[in-house]
């Protein structure tokens, strides 16, 4: 976590992650079904993803996913934020 002058950020790394051989680019349909399984559903006005807990996905196009050979989809560079006015005391914890 980093606190900026406008709020907190979520600050990550990652290991290196081994795409699938032949499709690494997940479809936009196995995008959404990924994050409605993670409890999200689409803003239409925003166009970001949320959850009733108050975080918000961006920048989740198909290029900030992968496909690793198990055929599971890891998101990689999408934008986690906790959006106006939402506590971090109320973000729930989940397990893929």
């Amino acid at each position: 976590m980093w606190r900026r002058r406008k709020g907190w950020s979520i600050v990550t790394s990652q290991q290196y992650i081994h795409p699938h051989p032949l499709r690494f680019i997940p479809t936009e349909k196995e995008i959404k079904t990924y994050l409605r399984d993670l409890g999200f559903r689409k803003n239409d006005r925003t166009r970001h993803w949320q959850r009733d807990d108050g975080v918000e996905l961006g920048d989740t196009h198909d290029r900030n996913f992968i496909r690793t050979p198990d055929e599971n989809i890891v998101a990689i560079d999408v934008q986690p934020r906790l959006m106006e006015g939402a506590d971090w005391e109320n973000v729930r914890e989940f397990e893929e």
